[in-house]
């Protein structure tokens, strides 16, 4: 099973705190459209329908801390 990307657990993870694709374009200096590049590849990796999907979905597999929506973890 391939892993994600640091790019994409990083997105990911944002999504998992609630951002739009604005808010992480601005958070990490790219383009909306990068995010819902980096989104797209993410879903493909992962199996996954939509944002939640693959959160739960990248938790389950221990790419993203559990307590990922909270805020507490570093993203990298």
């Amino acid at each position: 099973m391939p892993r994600l990307t640091p790019k994409q657990t990083e997105v990911l993870a944002l999504v998992a705190r609630g951002y739009d694709t604005k808010r992480i374009a601005g958070e990490l200096a790219i383009t909306p459209t990068t995010v819902r590049g980096h989104l797209r590849d993410t879903f493909v990796c992962l199996g996954a329908d939509n944002g939640a999907h693959a959160v739960a979905i990248a938790i389950g597999r221990k790419e993203l801390p559990s307590d990922v929506a909270m805020g507490d973890s570093h993203v990298r």
